[in-house]
């Protein structure tokens, strides 16, 4: 039950997408919804797009690169120290 510093989901998922899993980590655990970060191929469509943009986190866009997430890892943690 150790506290997570970060969660990265994909936002395509079979059974519950990404943004349910957002909005339902939102109402159970705010804390932790403000520490998910997406994951997704799909920067396409407008609605993805304006989902992630609206969030205001961080995202990666597959297939990334360990420097990508690792400029991700920074930038998600400098937001939390702010």
């Amino acid at each position: 039950r150790g506290e997570l510093d970060l969660v990265i989901s994909d936002l395509r998922m079979p059974t519950l997408g990404g943004r349910e899993f957002y909005e339902a980590l939102r109402e159970r655990a705010p804390e932790m919804a403000a520490r998910l970060v997406f994951s997704t191929g799909d920067t396409v469509r407008d609605d993805t797009l304006a989902f992630l943009e609206r969030l205001g986190r961080p995202w990666l866009h597959k297939p990334f690169r360990l420097a990508e997430l690792r400029d991700l890892l920074w930038r998600a943690d400098r937001g939390r120290a702010a």
